[in-house]
């Protein structure tokens, strides 16, 4: 083996001098030595400046010189792994758009809810006095005059309100229509011009058996109970009342209601049945008397159920 091809002890030539190896390596590095010209140039070169350093006076190192040489020495010296600071950077991030949307969710209103705001109607506000005029009546010592009130609609107005619901519904008035009654008091007991409800039930003539009402039958009555068709008949139906419960949400093109109202002030009323039949639909209800100190006030003087929408008649039977 030639000097070229054998490995050089170089590294180890300082812990050589020193004797610092086991025997049986410090003999391979003299083998090596007397061997490999380059080592023992090093060797020598290693050596002379060893004696030379050995010749020098000694002096006392300052105070902490050795601790501060080693930590210096540990900051220089590099890691032996690699810290994931992307992946970290990456995870941190993350966390805070979590944060950023989570907080978000709980202003963000809804889609369906800014379609309402944006579709709910302005409520007309009353002028407001101008700032001179209140100064001055606050000086004087005089009370603001209230905004003044709309008038109330006349007679003609409500005609022509009820004639262009008429057109709506499609609604053909029967000759020698009277007003009817359902227990609760004549409907037009309040002396006024008839309601749009009120022009719904004079369209039609007493009779035992329900009749519906011209045109596309968009609703049907009875001297018990009321179709309703439409959500324009449910909406006019709940004012006229003053029904306590909300109306339900249905879809009128599959769905219709069924109202059914106490006889008088000393009953309750209950839906018993409904049933669809080849010829009809079919609404049986009961009336009962309401116990001995019991006001109609702890009772609701009507109920309605929901139905499947159906081209038949619909007939309103009371059960004893």
């Amino acid at each position: 083996m030639t000097p070229s091809d054998m490995d050089h002890v170089k590294d180890q030539l300082s812990e050589f001098l020193d004797k610092a190896l086991d025997p049986g390596r410090m003999r391979k590095i003299e083998e090596h030595l007397r061997a490999c010209s380059q080592c023992r140039e090093e060797w020598e070169d290693l050596r002379s400046v060893s004696a030379m350093v050995a010749g020098m006076p000694r002096r006392h190192l300052p105070l902490g010189f050795l601790a501060r040489l080693d930590s210096r020495r540990r900051l220089e010296r590099p890691l032996s792994f690699s810290l994931p600071l992307k992946t970290a950077a990456f995870a941190l991030s993350s966390l805070f758009m979590m944060f950023v949307v989570y907080e978000k969710i709980d202003v963000i209103f809804p889609v369906s809810q800014r379609r309402q705001n944006e579709t709910r109607p302005r409520l007309d506000r009353p002028d407001l006095e101008q700032p001179t005029a209140l100064k001055l009546a606050h000086a004087k010592g005089r009370p603001i005059a209230a905004s003044p009130k709309p008038a109330a609609p006349n007679n003609e107005d409500l005609q022509k309100k009820i004639e262009a619901e008429k057109k709506q519904l499609a609604l053909q008035v029967l000759p020698k229509a009277e007003p009817r009654r359902f227990g609760m008091g004549t409907l037009t007991g309040n002396g006024g011009a008839p309601t749009a409800m009120e022009a719904i039930l004079r369209t039609q003539i007493p009779a035992p058996e329900p009749v519906a009402i011209a045109g596309p039958t968009p609703s049907l009555l009875s001297p018990g109970g009321i179709l309703l068709r439409s959500p324009e008949e449910q909406n006019a139906l709940w004012h006229e009342r003053g029904m306590k419960l909300n109306p339900p949400s249905i879809d009128y093109k599959k769905s219709m209601i069924v109202v059914i109202f106490a006889e008088n002030a000393r009953s309750a009323v209950e839906i018993s049945a409904i049933k669809t039949l080849p010829d009809k639909v079919l609404v049986q209800y009961r009336q009962h008397p309401l116990p001995e100190g019991t006001t109609q006030q702890a009772t609701l003087p009507y109920q309605f159920r929901a139905v499947p929408r159906s081209d038949l008649p619909v007939s309103f039977e009371k059960l004893p």
